[in-house]
């Protein structure tokens, strides 16, 4: 898997799913991150995840040179439809030409109704060849997975090759409210790691917001600084939910009206062109996985 940055289509929630297609290609990107989160995202229905609407967006990726890295559906894994829900979206993410599903664990007093529904879940990660990357989440609520150590120990407990972590720098921040350094706390899970969200963020009075990449409060450049002179090149996403925010307890808010597509541009053109130059400085410059889909 070669490493490739990719752009959420979460910063153009609120616009139709073709635009989010149409404008990332239209800034330069190569790779398009689909989201598809109740209450994070544009609405839908768990009867969308279909091999209709999977080849409506084969289409589409197809028509605008982008390319697939990752497919994010977040998740609780412990409840009774869990595990028909979350196969769906992994068959989805499999039509789409998705390299991994990333999605949360779940709450932590639900622990042992997760791993049960793992083992199926598991079962159909290892029959279609497609890797589940859990991702810590930021909502500062108690979870199987909230951080880096954590995270490693699910992973190892569940014991399977198709079972890795997306790390999130920017929730990392609100869950713990910055008393835990994304930049420490992410050697924790790094062996275990194939997926970053690169998501900003910066402190406000009443919590967090999450501007663009490079104009927040995360030391990005000396993380990435860090993971290329250990050999880290990992494949990532630029996260900029621009129509959300999170308070002081971490619960998210989000905004009644998108953006203007001219600002959701500006914000991730300025996001791309930061990361680009992070990886040409540090770590090997050209990043060839990171080019637009041809024929």
């Amino acid at each position: 898997m070669g490493s490739f940055i990719s752009i959420s289509s979460g910063a153009y929630n609120g616009h139709e799913l073709p635009v989010a297609f149409e404008e990332v290609a239209k800034i330069g990107g190569a790779h398009l991150e689909l989201i598809f989160i109740h209450g994070f995202s544009n609405p839908f229905e768990e009867s969308y995840f279909n091999k209709r609407n999977a080849a409506i967006v084969r289409n589409l990726y197809d028509a605008n040179e982008l390319n697939c890295g990752a497919f994010a559906a977040h998740m609780d894994l412990s409840m009774p439809d869990s595990v028909q829900q979350f196969i769906a979206r992994m068959d989805f993410a499999k039509n789409i030409g998705a390299q991994f599903v990333i999605t949360y664990a779940a709450p932590l007093h639900r622990e042992t109704e997760f791993y049960a529904n793992m083992e199926a879940i598991l079962a159909h990660a290892e029959d279609i060849g497609l890797i589940i990357a859990f991702e810590n989440p930021g909502d500062g609520k108690r979870n199987i997975i909230e951080a880096g150590r954590s995270g490693a120990e699910a992973v190892r407990r569940l014991g399977s090759e198709y079972v890795k972590f997306n790390y999130d720098f920017g929730n990392l921040m609100s869950q713990f409210r910055e008393d835990v350094l994304p930049e420490e706390d992410l050697l924790h899970v790094l062996d275990h790691t194939v997926h970053l969200h690169v998501k900003e963020t910066r402190r406000v009075a009443g919590g967090w917001e999450f501007p663009a990449i490079g104009d927040g409060d995360i030391g990005f450049e000396l993380i990435f600084e860090d993971l290329f002179r250990r050999g880290v090149d990992l494949p990532l996403c630029l996260e900029v939910p621009l129509t959300m925010t999170r308070d002081v307890y971490g619960t998210p808010k989000m905004a009644s009206r998108p953006p203007s597509l001219e600002e959701i541009n500006q914000t991730l053109s300025r996001s791309l062109t930061f990361m680009r130059a992070l990886k040409n400085k540090f770590g090997v410059p050209g990043y060839p996985a990171d080019v637009r889909k041809t024929g």
